[in-house]
């Protein structure tokens, strides 16, 4: 499901960078035309572009210009992007490309046209316990496609679940994943990092974390 953009016109970063960050990041990031803003996180800004290659629209993740001079930053930004990648399944956000263009670095990803859960709980109020159920439903079966690939999420909750017009989950953001066994990249022993409401104990307390932490 696509968002419907009638003009391909780029948009004017000016107004959303700050004075001297303008040279770092452009119009156009590779063949990703870049249209619009969608939304911005710590790490970096979402802009709905054009992927001009293929005729087809996007959402580009940029990494934040100030944080492209911290080496363990972009390495933890590929690193949600290559985690990502892995995975084909309905329920997870698919990942197309991922690159850097002058100073910046970016992905690709599958655009996806609806809201978060936590939107639509704030929006509507609590969800009636058949919905609730089938949205966890659809959750659980693309983690199980991510454990299956030794894929640890870590961060699941209602913002990272976005729901398509369709009523489509899509696991979102997996910036805090970890491959189990195999990943000692995004943190080191005895750091907690999670959203401290949806997190498991064994995460809160800084310990090891597997597929038992997610489904929880």
């Amino acid at each position: 499901s696509w968002v419907r953009i009638p003009s391909l016109t780029p948009f004017d970063l000016s107004g959303v960078l700050r004075p001297g960050e303008m040279t770092q990041i452009r119009s156009q990031l590779k063949h990703f035309k870049i249209i619009s803003e969608i939304g911005k996180g710590g790490m970096g800004t979402v802009y709905l572009a054009q992927d001009v290659s293929l005729d087809r629209k996007v959402a580009l993740k940029v990494l934040s210009p100030r944080l492209t001079r911290d080496e363990e930053m972009v390495e933890r930004f590929v690193h949600e992007a290559r985690a990502q990648a892995r995975m084909n399944h309905p329920n997870i956000a698919h990942i197309y490309f991922i690159g850097k263009e002058g100073g910046s670095h970016f992905f690709a990803m599958e655009l996806v046209n609806g809201k978060t859960l936590a939107e639509v709980v704030s929006e509507k109020g609590p969800l009636p316990w058949e919905k609730a159920l089938e949205y966890v439903r659809q959750a659980t079966m693309g983690l199980a496609e991510a454990h299956e690939q030794h894929i640890v999420h870590r961060d699941i909750k209602p913002s990272n679940l976005m729901l398509t017009d369709k009523g489509v989950i899509k696991i979102m953001d997996f910036g805090l994943a970890r491959r189990i066994e195999k990943d000692s990249l995004v943190t080191g022993a005895g750091e907690i990092t999670g959203t401290p409401s949806y997190m498991s104990p064994e995460q809160g307390r800084g310990h090891e974390t597997d597929h038992r932490s997610d489904i929880y």
